[in-house]
């Protein structure tokens, strides 16, 4: 009688052998592809399909077509120490139709400190003589500035 085996053991093969494989492989790349990329590209690039050895990605304008050829080597290393696949190439493409995720809205700019705020500032830098006096004041501006 054979000892039962994990799942986990089991499963790779499984795949392999009914040719499921190459579809899990498409799911975590594209999954991860927004971590590959970085924060600006992920909102213009998205994982169309993946072939044997290479990698399919169409971009939202065609004026990231060059910097991400550019960015190619650098993408194609990180994909094989993410253990993601061993791709050989990755092909990008332009296309108009395809959805892409949203990007955020930008922040809103702070609002301007109040008379009364930079009277404030300005008492508190009252104690520090010369030069000192002044950077206080702007670093705790900024400061009540960036905590709203």
């Amino acid at each position: 009688m054979k000892t039962p085996q994990r799942l986990s053991h089991l499963l790779p093969s499984l795949l392999k052998q009914y040719d499921l494989d190459s579809g899990i492989e498409q799911h975590r790349i594209a999954a991860l592809w927004p971590a590959l990329v970085g924060e600006p590209m992920r909102y213009h690039t998205r994982v169309q399909r993946v072939t044997h050895d290479r990698l399919h990605v169409v971009v939202k304008e065609q004026r990231f077509l060059y910097p991400l050829s550019l960015l190619k080597p650098q993408i194609l290393k990180a994909i094989v120490e993410k253990d993601l696949g061993n791709f050989r190439d990755i092909t990008f493409s332009y296309s108009n139709r395809a959805q892409f995720e949203k990007a955020p809205p930008p922040a809103a700019p702070p609002r301007p400190l109040s008379p009364e705020e930079k009277q404030w500032c300005a008492s508190m830098a009252q104690h520090i003589e010369g030069e000192l006096a002044d950077i206080f004041r702007r670093i705790v501006e900024k400061d009540l500035t960036s905590k709203r």
